[in-house]
């Protein structure tokens, strides 16, 4: 079974960045729905296919998921977006384009 650690990371940034950040924060930092934050923190989520490939080739998620950023930024560029997200309301989600097809 797979185990989601969003709880474990959001105590993660919180000690990084020395303040607190709940559910609907990240929520809105993320343009993610609240309920859906709701669900992963709570490890309510339909795992099941990925689930199936690590039982049968015997990996970690991570053998087969990897986060690739559409574009590098610098640290400043992450704290500007943030900093930019909370004082508009937005997500994350609204300060990044799309990419064209």
């Amino acid at each position: 079974m797979i185990v989601i650690r969003l709880r474990e990371q959001i105590a993660r940034w919180e000690t990084e960045h020395q303040q607190r950040l709940n559910y609907e924060e990240l929520a809105n930092l993320t343009g993610i729905g609240p309920a859906t934050v709701n669900r992963w923190a709570n490890n309510d989520v339909e795992m099941r296919v990925l689930n199936a490939f690590c039982e049968f080739f015997d990996v970690q998620p991570g053998d087969l998921l990897t986060y690739r950023p559409a574009e590098p930024i610098s640290e400043s560029d992450a704290d500007r977006a943030t900093r930019e997200a909370r004082e508009r309301g937005l997500g994350i989600a609204d300060l990044i384009e799309a990419p064209s097809r």
